[in-house]
């Protein structure tokens, strides 16, 4: 089984669904960026925050039909 990256998929995806500027439900996957201002405090939260819903995640899904779903996630 091949593993794609990031930007295979996201190939992939606008191969499937075309190069709309709209959100399309069906892409699989999606960037996001943000520079926030934050104190050292704030800043743990959050990562905190982060960590514990990505924990979570799995646990909270009732659904039946799963698909694998790769994050990564980069701070500096």
């Amino acid at each position: 089984m091949k593993i794609n990256s990031f930007l295979e998929s996201l190939q992939s995806d606008i191969r499937k669904n075309g190069n709309d500027k709209e959100i399309d439900e069906d892409m699989r996957t999606s960037a996001s960026k943000s520079s926030l201002k934050l104190s050292e405090k704030a800043e743990k939260k959050l990562m905190k925050d982060i960590l514990l819903l990505l924990a979570k995640a799995e646990k909270n899904d009732k659904e039946k039909d799963k698909r694998t779903v790769n994050l990564l996630l980069e701070k500096w």
